[in-house]
């Protein structure tokens, strides 16, 4: 079971975790880590923000794109590399189904 600090994060591990070995998954989720996260303190790594991978040129994703679904940097550019919460939904309408 996933469990991490942002939806954003979740998302683009289900999508790793999507048609693969669990091998796979770790090498997909780990190459934007290495490249994009941030270092933190014991030589760790952050799981990239939103910003970060859609401000990352094109180019940055070439070896990262063989084991990285094409989805998951278009994910992060629809995010819009805000790192601003999300607007809530608006209320149903009334009559609306459940």
């Amino acid at each position: 079971m996933l469990r991490s600090p942002t939806v954003f994060e979740d998302v683009v591990k289900t999508i790793c975790t999507t048609n693969c070995a669990w091998s796979a998954t770790v090498r997909m989720v780990g190459a934007p880590v290495s490249e994009l996260g941030v270092e933190a303190p014991g030589g760790r790594r952050t799981f990239p923000t939103p910003a970060a991978m859609a401000e990352a040129p094109e180019t940055s994703y070439k070896d990262v794109a063989r084991r990285l679904p094409r989805a998951v940097p278009a994910l992060a550019r629809r995010c819009g590399g805000s790192s601003a919460a999300p607007r809530p939904r608006s209320p149903k309408r009334p009559g609306a189904l459940s």
